[in-house]
């Protein structure tokens, strides 16, 4: 499906301090390039024709023109260009395993005090406690309760921005969603016999 966005495209512009001599701090300079903000990127428009996108083209390339300046100085220091592409959005195609499972729905960031607990030790479907020291848990799968509970939390975060979106459009999270829940899905299905 042809996905065109409108709107505006600004750099956030990394200036060196300088010291008493009036030198740069140039290490400084290079961590802080570095750990800068991502570039930003307002869509004021998501258009799925590509005939009334040319047809809409020209009204909103006007409105960025007279309004950029006053609305945009303050947030950027970088000069703003408008934006008018193909969404450039990639969804992971990455197979849906158990590595996958750790790695990117687990993650660094999740909490353990979702799954059930027995005397302090996490089990596994197996009621196996977890290899964590030695790297084995990658070959365990969870609970299916645990699994449940790990799936729901992973997914809320675009469920919540489908419908109070943040940054980009709700049709963007819905189909990150919708992909992720997918393969959620078909995992489930693959570790606990599933259809």
């Amino acid at each position: 499906m042809t996905k065109i966005l409108a709107g505006v495209e600004y750099y956030n512009a990394v200036v060196p301090e300088f010291d008493s001599r009036g030198c740069p701090d140039l290490l400084g300079w290079d961590e802080a390039m570095h750990n800068k903000d991502e570039d930003e990127r307002d869509v004021w428009a998501v258009f799925h024709d590509k005939d009334v996108a040319e047809l809409c083209k020209p009204v909103i390339e006007q409105f960025f023109n007279k309004h950029h300046k006053d609305n945009y100085d303050e947030f950027t220091s970088g000069e703003p260009t408008f934006l008018f592409e193909e969404d450039r959005e990639e969804i992971s195609t990455e197979e849906a395993t158990l590595d996958w499972f750790w790695d990117e729905i687990v993650g660094d960031c999740f909490s353990y005090d979702l799954w059930s607990e027995k005397d302090g030790v996490i089990l596994d479907a197996n009621a196996e406690p977890f290899d964590w020291d030695g790297g084995g848990y990658r070959k365990q799968k969870p609970a299916f309760r645990d699994y449940l509970a790990t799936c729901s939390h992973y997914l809320a975060h675009d469920f919540k921005y489908a419908i109070k979106p943040v940054d980009c459009s709700g049709d963007v999270y819905l189909r990150w969603l919708q992909v992720e829940q997918a393969k959620l899905i078909e995992l489930g299905r693959k570790l606990y016999g599933g259809f």
